[in-house]
Order: C-alpha cells, then sequence, then structure tokens
C-alpha cells in the first residue's frame, strides 16, 4: 500500500522495521521477566499505528470505489436519486454493500482465500453488535428470544417467598421491564415476545413460592396507571412502539 502511494522503498523498508522489531518485557514482582517478541504487529500506543490503518482503509475503500465504477458491484441507494453506499468503515469494523448473489459476492470477498490466510472458520450466526442482532431474518422470535430467555432467567432468581407485593412491583417496574429497553427503542418485537414476557412478569406477581395462584386480574388491566385503578405496568407493546415513535 506505501508503493502504491508513491513511498520511496528506503522509507517503506523503514517502516516495515518499525512493525516488524517489536519486543515486550514484562514486570513481575518488580523484577523484569524475559523479553517477548510477537510474530507481528507495533508497540500500543505507537503513532505509526492509525496512520498504517488509514492508509489501508483508503486503499479498500478504492478499491471498492473502483469495483463500483465498474458494475462488480451495485452499492445500497436509501432512495432512488440517493447515491449509492458500497462500504461504512468505522473504527474496527467494515460494512459492505452489494447484491446478495454470488457474482458480487466473489468480487468483493474471496471467503475461501482469507479463511485459508487467517486460519478462521466461518462464524454459526451473524451474533451482536453493540448488544443488539446484528442481522434480523424472517424468524423474528428466534432473533429476540434472548431478551426472553434473560427476563425469564432473572425473575426466575428472585425467591416469591421473601418477597411482598410491594416488593414484586418495585423488582418488576425496576428491572424486568427496563432490561429489554435498549432493543425495543431500535426494533420493533414480536408480539409474541412482548406477550411471553408480560406472562412471565404476571406469573410471578401472582405466584407464591412453589405454589400457582389465581390471577384475579388480567395483566391488561394491571397496566392501566394507578390513578385510574390500576398498578402502572407497562404495556409491552405499546411501549414498544412509543420508543420508535420517539426515535422517529
Amino acid at each position: 500500500m506505501l508503493e502504491a502511494l508513491g513511498f520511496a522503498a528506503r522509507w517503506v523498508d523503514l517502516i516495515m522495521l518499525c512493525v516488524t522489531t517489536v519486543s515486550y518485557n514484562f514486570l513481575i514482582n518488580g523484577t523484569p521477566s524475559g523479553e517477548v517478541v510477537p510474530t507481528r504487529g507495533i508497540r500500543q500506543g505507537d503513532p505509526l499505528s492509525p496512520y498504517l490503518f488509514i492508509m489501508c482503509a483508503e486503499g479498500l475503500s478504492l478499491l471498492l470505489q473502483k469495483a463500483q465504477t465498474q458494475g462488480s458491484i451495485h452499492g445500497c441507494r436509501v432512495a432512488r436519486a440517493a447515491p449509492p453506499v458500497s462500504h461504512l468503515f468505522f473504527a474496527d469494523d467494515s460494512l459492505l454493500f452489494f447484491r446478495a448473489n454470488a457474482q458480487e459476492a466473489g468480487t468483493t470477498v474471496h471467503r475461501e482465500e482469507v479463511m485459508a490466510v487467517l486460519g478462521v472458520d466461518q462464524a454459526p450466526n451473524f451474533g451482536k453488535y453493540l448488544g443488539l442482532p446484528a442481522f434480523v431474518g424472517r424468524n423474528k422470535r428466534a432473533v429476540f428470544s434472548y431478551i426472553e430467555d434473560k427476563i425469564k432467567q432473572r425473575v426466575g432468581s428472585w425467591n416469591k417467598k421473601l418477597l411482598s407485593q410491594a416488593g414484586k412491583e418495585i423488582l418488576l417496574k425496576s428491572v424486568a421491564q427496563v432490561m429489554p429497553t435498549f432493543s425495543m427503542s431500535v426494533f420493533l418485537l414480536p408480539e409474541s415476545v412482548c406477550l411471553s414476557i408480560e406472562r412471565t412478569m404476571n406469573r410471578f406477581w401472582w405466584g407464591s413460592g412453589t405454589d400457582r395462584r389465581i390471577h384475579w386480574n388480567a395483566w391488561d388491566r394491571l397496566c392501566i396507571p394507578k390513578k385510574f385503578g390500576g398498578l402502572g405496568f407497562k404495556d409491552l407493546r405499546a411501549f414498544n412502539l412509543a420508543m420508535l415513535g420517539k426515535q422517529a
């Protein structure tokens, strides 16, 4: 990349010496240990690091722009008249946008070659980014089931015998109902997930130890504000819509 940008060979060699001649020493109980030589990388906090990162990212960006100009890939448009976006670069992440076919995927990334060089396996799922699912497909219930499982696990860990009704109310409002707030501010959760979470909270509210007690009121009545005779619990579906409306 340095050679492509026109740097002299001597300068490139000096830069590579900075990258390949790194060594570390550790203090164990105040005594320096033996020298550790990593296989690659530069020293932590090295001022060279951001420059090299930006140069490589710029080279990748130019290659993607060239592929888009040649018609090898087609970026994503937010509107018909908007310019296409083929990639977005963040601090340590790269998002590529192209048509979902084998031809454009092969133009952008040769997956087998990357896997062979880095020695990594293909991830079984897309995982999460900043605590939210990175990809939401058709089966939204399965994608957001982790919220339901976390709330069930948390509610199941509370001892009903040692809690009064007031204590249950505080726990449900301050913990259980707050846990899905972040996800609800970004995604519209399936109604089945909201209903399942509400059933979990309803069973906890009316339950007493191992015995199952009668539910004297439906959950929607408990969600009515206190000044109108309810208990002020959240209707999760309405709360989800309100959070998304606030974003809009």
